[in-house]
């Protein structure tokens, strides 16, 4: 039984009613009005409308629908309860810094103002599309070589010891090995994307099924979340890569905005049990602490800003450095530390591996003019990716963009953006190999994904 739009609509509107009515209440409830009321009223300007774009962005899963997702939870919420609490997260590391109103204030309004850039460029952006494309099918050629790459690189992995290994989590220093380690482990993703992107027309055969069975496989054992070696965001990126293949256009998209509230105010910090064990036993399910390194984005762009008002910007060399992120530091012994680590050496912290959101990254770059460089080239790639046509190549950069969309908003960007791009390679090789025996369809179609996205 399918629901029909209408009945997509109730639901919407019924989950989306409970959350606002659930947020006002927990706003309010944990606001400190003995504090300052500009404060806390910019405070509700980020999360009313932050909340009113996931709500009024027409399709499920969008680039720019993700961001603010993002942060409502990291910008608004957490940084609202963290405002009220006095919060100084990193003050056991040594972090010995005092954030007042005028930081709250100011860090608000450069939120509101990249919003404002975003959004100018993502509407005035009109991306020219070729409105028709040749169809294409994965033959059985491309299943049995992708079964024998599969098989390779997974063999490959387990002969190294590399099928959750703990040297994927310095990505700051990312090495040649590293890197190929990490191209490999993305190859079940690419494999079962493409494979589902351009599956036959006619009903699978028993090989195909088996061959994306075998995808699958792969990629559970290598993305099992209870390892307890690899990033939670790493994890679930991956994750969330299937889930944008599969859901971008549900219909009902509330359900995927409640995912994410669950995910990561409950989830969340809970899955830090398995940074230390790699046992179900022990483990339980709890609300996650908002005033706990886990949402600490806020505060590290404050951090970012007192850094850059104290020590200067950096002029660009670390988005340089994230550019060329597959230099390795052997070579460039100037490349740039993620830009967390040099806020935190600075001022003296005995911890530095601490990430640095992505509107800290543009403000420690090159100041405010930061905030408009990078809002602005969000702004046009977001569009540009949202509206990325079926079964192309940008569609494909999309999912991936989308799956760890969250990974890298809360940065730092040199190591979220290094393993990014890892998997993008990944994903390009596995494309390149579909292209070579791919089988075409004699038939053009006309393409119905040309009209951009609404918003």
């Amino acid at each position: 039984m399918r629901i029909t739009n209408k009945e997509c609509k109730i639901i919407d509107t019924a989950v989306y009613f409970l959350l606002a009515n659930l947020f006002i209440f927990l706003s309010i409830y944990h606001s400190n009005w003995n504090m300052s009321i500009l404060v806390n009223i910019s405070f509700y300007v980020i999360g009313f409308f932050s909340f009113y774009r996931v709500v009024t962005i027409k399709k499920n899963i969008t680039l720019l629908r993700n961001f603010y997702i993002f942060e409502f939870i990291f910008l608004y919420y957490a940084a609202l309860i963290q405002y009220g609490n006095h919060s100084n997260i990193w003050f056991g590391v040594g972090l010995n810094i005092e954030f007042e109103d005028i930081d709250y204030f100011y860090t608000n309004l450069l939120i509101l103002f990249f919003n404002c850039i975003l959004e100018f460029f993502y509407y005035f952006y009109k991306p020219n599309y070729n409105k028709h494309m040749v169809k294409f099918e994965f033959s059985n050629d491309c299943y049995t070589i992708f079964n024998l790459i599969n098989i390779l690189s997974f063999f490959f992995l387990f002969a190294t010891n590399n099928i959750n290994s703990k040297s994927l989590l310095n990505n700051s220093n990312y090495n040649l090995s590293v890197q190929i380690i990490n191209i490999l482990k993305f190859i079940p993703v690419s494999s079962i994307i493409i494979a589902v992107t351009f599956k036959k027309e006619s009903k699978l055969s028993f090989y195909n099924k088996v061959s994306l069975a075998l995808y699958i496989i792969f990629f559970l054992v290598l993305f099992y979340p209870f390892y307890g070696s690899v990033s939670r965001y790493l994890i679930f990126g991956s994750y969330l890569c299937i889930l944008t293949l599969f859901c971008s256009n549900f219909k009902i998209k509330s359900i995927f905005f409640a995912m994410f509230i669950f995910g990561f105010l409950v989830l969340f910090s809970s899955f830090n049990y398995f940074k230390y064990n790699n046992r179900l036993e022990g483990f339980s399910i709890s609300f996650s602490n908002l005033d706990a390194e886990d949402f600490d984005a806020y505060q590290l762009i404050m951090i970012a800003i007192k850094y850059t008002q104290n020590r200067g910007c950096l002029f660009g060399k670390n988005v340089l450095s994230a550019i060329l992120c597959f230099i390795p530091r052997s070579i460039w012994s100037n490349k740039c530390l993620p830009s967390g680590e040099i806020m935190f050496d600075f001022y003296g912290a005995t911890f530095t591996n601490v990430s640095c959101p992505v509107i800290g990254e543009a403000y420690i770059s090159f100041g405010i003019i930061g905030i408009l460089i990078f809002s602005g080239l969000l702004g046009y790639a977001f569009k540009r990716l949202d509206n990325s046509i079926s079964k192309s190549y940008s569609h494909f950069i999309f999912i991936i963009i989308s799956g760890f969309e969250i990974y890298l908003l809360r940065g730092a960007l040199l190591p979220t953006w290094s393993y990014t791009v890892v998997n993008i390679i990944s994903l390009s090789f596995m494309f390149t190999v579909f292209s070579l025996f791919k089988r075409k369809n004699k038939r053009i179609y006309l393409c119905k994904e040309v009209i951009p996205i609404k918003c």
